[in-house]
């Protein structure tokens, strides 16, 4: 430390591998001005090596222009896009990145070039075939890669390096470099802690840091996670939940938090971000339904809060009709009858999306887009979190980086130009500002140079640390070998996993290094180079949410208001069905309207499928309307009955146009032949019935059961030359009469059309229509009503049904709202309530 002072006192240089570490430095000298009692003092030059270099390029005035590494991987890009090349490859992108890394280690390590030497491999080859046509058009356009940066600058006197584990031959030869020792401790504490899993492990992290800055207020304290680009997402969730359960239960603002994530996600996933990406990705004409409901439900839009919930019903009426991407027009339709203020704001944005140019260079495609933002007023008019606000910086600065684009991408698509754009937000990482937060989560290249007090090395198994060789593809193997490049091979990544333990191990006080046990069901083992260290036991985790000395009081409240007694709730036979599967789930669904919003999926889902079916069957009896007509008809003529019956479903299900492009026509297609064989199938069982006459279809019913009356619909219902009647409920999953039985039955659809039936009844049954089988499947009280259906005692079943469902009814009637799963957890399988029963956290009594 001595040695730094000096050198910044004397108006010296000091280049760091890291920012954090430039920012740490600076902390450090700006505290020892302070103990020397002085209230003003120079800023000390203190900088990363990346932006010296910048720095230096600028303002020495070259002619020669310095590309960006943006830049200069869309230059790559472009390279292998003209070669021959590129039509074998899948990821353009990709092999730009691998290509530019390549040619970063050539520079730093001054590795020879030759033809014989690459052409030891095709990709080699290739490689170089690119890097003289990269050197090419940087040379006539008079432009200068980064890689080439460091050759073209001075070492300036009185300079010192620090976080460098390791000098490249590039850097070495500026100059006679002084370095930096890291920071050591006279006295180490290690110890090995073994943890459940990964996220017990990180569980296990946040709980000791918690420990340590609650008994050491100002302590520094360091959690290392060795793949933390992996697991950041689950590390930020964890950390806040342990740290900050305020964030994670009330949603409260996130300033103020107890640790700082160093490695940000990508910047396209963050909510600021991935809304104006949203906006600029609807320029296309339409989104797919879910990133639709996204934007709609956007905080970052104006008017998102005083217009919340009728935008979310707007979201709700465009999942109706399913489908899979949603145009413009249908947002708009969707907008003027919920959300008026919304309406004005994308009328004002269609204008500009329809004026946008075919093509424009990268820098006149940067304003468009901010027009298209500012007209949907993003990002918002709420309040902005000092987060949100760094965000929208980021996002600015990301649109000046695209824009310098121009150099090397030239004029471009609306559709290429949102696609670099893309690419540019997905490899940017974003995390908010270290505010000096007591614990700092980060990964292992950020820890050079640093000191702690405290030190918790995670995730550090035998296959993550020493790190797995990975040699760049696109060098020979045997030159990296020979020059000993980073990750070339496994010898390699040992010796740098040594030194780097060996730092980790010095540089704080008390050192805790931790290890999964297991990754699903395989083993894992903690790294070799840790193993010799003490045992100890991962902290029990301590509830924090509430005050230890809060009097709790816990209500049983099960019962909502009873069912006035002129009201018609809506759901049909679905009401009794719910309150059958869980009390609950009933009130929740029935009274509260609880449900989840229509999720898309590519094609059509079973629901769409088995409603097209109903559809076209009921085309199809309609044409026919008896038995003896459809034993009429020739093959050939049913087929183009059947054929009409599809084409008239199509035309009522899908009417407002979800088969827009290819793929939803090709989907179409398919889905029109399987119905067409799958109803001919049916059809042919159809006439080895007895005779009988389609009476009804989608007829709909006042029911009352007890007191309770709703509306129900059947699907169908024949008539016998005998009078009697066949209700049929067509299914096309497994199905079986036991699902009509019992106090709670599972399907209560058939026995309730059967007690609600005025006319006498020959028959109920489900007619199970699928590709696996087709066949009635139902109880007779007429013998041959249907094939293979047994005559039962039927006037006994009508008569428990009803006991039945009357008892469900009156319970419901009487606001009954019980978490009672009828069978748990298979009940709560596809229930979407979880998060209001809470049933997951509940014990329940099997």
């Amino acid at each position: 430390m001595p040695n730094l002072i000096d050198t910044l006192d004397s108006g010296g240089l000091v280049l760091t591998s890291t920012s954090r570490l430039a920012r740490e430095l600076h902390a450090q000298y700006d505290a020892t001005m302070r103990a020397r009692g002085l209230r003003l003092w120079p800023t000390p030059r203190i900088l990363p090596l990346s932006n010296w270099l910048e720095s230096c390029w600028t303002e020495a005035g070259h002619t020669e222009v310095a590309l960006s590494p943006q830049q200069d991987r869309f230059l790559w890009q472009r390279v292998i896009l003209d070669s021959p090349e590129s039509a074998d490859l899948l990821q353009i992108a990709g092999a730009a990145a691998a290509a530019q890394e390549a040619w970063r280690l050539i520079c730093e390590w001054r590795l020879p070039i030759s033809e014989a030497r690459f052409a030891e491999t095709e990709d080699a080859e290739a490689f170089l075939r690119w890097l003289r046509a990269h050197q090419r058009r940087c040379e006539q356009a008079g432009w200068l890669d980064p890689p080439r940066l460091m050759d073209r600058v001075t070492m300036p006197p009185n300079a010192m390096l620090a976080g460098f584990d390791e000098l490249t031959p590039q850097l070495a030869a500026l100059g006679d470099w002084r370095t930096l020792d890291p920071p050591r401790c006279p006295e180490v504490h290690a110890s090995l802690c073994l943890c459940r899993d990964a996220e017990h492990e990180l569980r296990a992290a946040a709980e000791w840091a918690r420990e340590v800055v609650e008994a050491r207020p100002g302590a520094r304290v360091g959690v290392v996670v060795a793949d933390l680009a992996e697991v950041h997402a689950m590390a930020e969730r964890i950390f806040t939940e342990v740290l900050n359960p305020e964030v994670a239960l009330l949603d409260a603002p996130s300033s103020g938090r107890a640790f700082h994530v160093s490695l940000g996600g990508r910047f396209a996933d963050d909510p600021i971000a991935h809304s104006a990406l949203l906006i600029l990705d609807l320029s296309h004409g339409s989104l797919s339904l879910d990133r639709m409901g996204s934007l709609l439900r956007s905080p970052f839009l104006g008017g998102s809060v005083s217009e919340r919930s009728p935008r979310a019903l707007a979201d709700a009426a465009l999942r109706q009709p399913h489908p899979s991407q949603v145009t413009v027009a249908a947002l708009l339709e969707a907008c003027r009858k919920h959300a008026p203020l919304l309406a004005r704001m994308v009328e004002k944005w269609d204008k500009l999306r329809r004026a946008l140019p075919s093509k424009a260079l990268p820098c006149a495609w940067s304003a468009q887009f901010a027009r298209l933002l500012s007209a949907l007023e993003w990002p918002g008019n709420k309040a902005l979190t000092s987060r949100e606000h760094q965000a929208v910086g980021e996002w600015e600065e990301l649109l000046s980086h695209f824009a310098t684009l121009d150099l090397v991408l030239g004029p471009s698509s609306l559709a290429a130009a949102l696609g670099a754009l893309q690419q540019l937000a997905s490899e940017s990482g974003f995390q908010a500002e270290n505010e000096g937060q007591p614990i700092q989560v980060m990964g292992i290249p950020e820890t050079a140079g640093l000191g702690f007090d405290y030190l918790w090395l995670s995730g550090m198994t035998d296959e993550a640390w020493p790190r797995r060789a990975n040699p760049n593809p696109f060098l020979p193997i045997s030159m990296q070998r020979a020059a000993g490049l980073p990750r070339s091979t496994a010898r390699r990544e040992l010796d740098y996993a040594v030194r780097t333990t060996s730092r980790l191990l010095n540089c704080a006080g008390t050192v805790v290094v931790s290890c999964p046990e297991r990754e699903q069901d395989r083993v894992l083992r903690p790294s070799p180079l840790f193993t010799d260290l003490d045992r100890r036991e991962p902290p029990t985790a301590k509830a924090t949410f509430w005050p230890a000395s809060a009097d709790l009081e816990t209500v049983a409240d099960s019962t909502g208001p009873p069912v006035a007694s002129d009201f018609v709730p809506r759901g049909g036979t679905r009401i009794l069905e719910l309150q059958a599967k869980c009390p609950f789930r009933a009130f929740a669904e029935i009274r509260l309207g609880a449900r989840s919003l229509e999720v898309s999926e590519a094609g059509l889902n079973a629901r769409d499928r088995g409603s097209l079916l109903h559809i076209v069957l009921e085309h199809v009896w309609t044409s026919l309307g008896t038995q003896a007509a459809l034993k009429a008809l020739s093959d050939e003529d049913l087929r183009d009955v059947i054929r009409k019956g599809i084409e008239g479903a199509f035309r009522h299900k899908y009417h407002q146009g979800a088969f827009e492009d290819a793929f939803e026509r090709e989907i179409r297609l398919i889905e029109a032949g399987r119905i067409e064989e799958l109803v001919a199938v049916w059809l042919a069982l159809e006439k080895t019935r007895s005779p009988f006459t389609v009476d009804a279809q989608e007829q709909q019913q006042r029911v009352s059961i007890g007191a309770l009356q709703f509306d129900a619909r059947m699907d169908r219902v024949d008539r016998l030359p005998s009078g009697r009647e066949v209700i049929i409920d067509y299914k096309t999953g497994e199905v079986s009469i036991d699902q009509w039985e019992g106090e709670r039955p599972d399907s209560p659809q058939v026995p309730i059309y059967a007690i609600a039936h005025s006319q006498p009844i020959g028959a109920v049954a489900f007619a199970r229509i699928s590709a696996d089988s087709c066949e009635f499947e139902g109880i007779a009280q007429e013998s041959g009503a249907l094939p293979d259906v047994d005559v039962g005692d039927f006037g006994k079943r009508l008569a428990d049904w009803r006991v039945v469902f009357e008892k469900l009814a009156s319970e419901f009637l009487a606001g009954d709202a019980r978490v009672d799963p009828k069978t748990f957890p298979a009940t709560c399988a596809f229930c979407q309530l979880g998060p209001l029963c809470r049933i997951a956290t509940a014990e329940v009594e099997e």
